[in-house]
Order: C-alpha cells, then structure tokens, then sequence
C-alpha cells in the first residue's frame, strides 16, 4: 500500500507493512482521528506561541524566571544531595 484514506479523515502517506495493519486497525484510526479533532487546534496554537518566542530568543531576548518563584531562589535553606 502507498497511500490509504481512512474514513475518519486520516491519510497515510507511505507504505505500509502487512505486519502493521493489526495495529493500525480501524479502530486505532478512529481513535487517532479522535485525538486530532480533539487536540489540533491548541496544538497548533502552541506550536506558533514556541516559534514566536523562538523569534525573540534568536534576536537575544533570554527566558527570564517567573517573578512568583523569587521567593524561592533566594530562600538558601535548600540543599541538593550530593
């Protein structure tokens, strides 16, 4: 097989083993179709929040820590193990 359409919107680009096909049974495709409804949107939204602050990274705008947490990096009463 080189290219199958499934019912639930799902293409497959590719070959594919015989062996395979147990695994991505029809039911597994709805499954996984399932997800991609569920999912895409807000992956695709945090896949353009990560190039965006890649963008201001690569123009050399650092991470900084969160403010809400300075309490706790000042705080010297902690020990990592040796």
């Amino acid at each position: 097989m080189t290219e199958q359409n499934h019912s639930g919107g799902i293409e497959i680009r590719g070959s594919i083993p015989p062996e395979f096909e147990e695994i991505l049974s029809h039911e597994a495709m709805d499954f996984l179709a399932g997800l991609a409804r569920q999912f895409t949107r807000r992956r695709d939204e945090l896949l353009r929040q990560r190039e965006i602050r890649q963008a201001a990274i690569d123009v050399g705008q650092m991470p900084e820590f969160l403010p809400e947490t300075a309490a706790i990096r000042a705080d010297r009463s902690w020990k990592v193990a040796p």
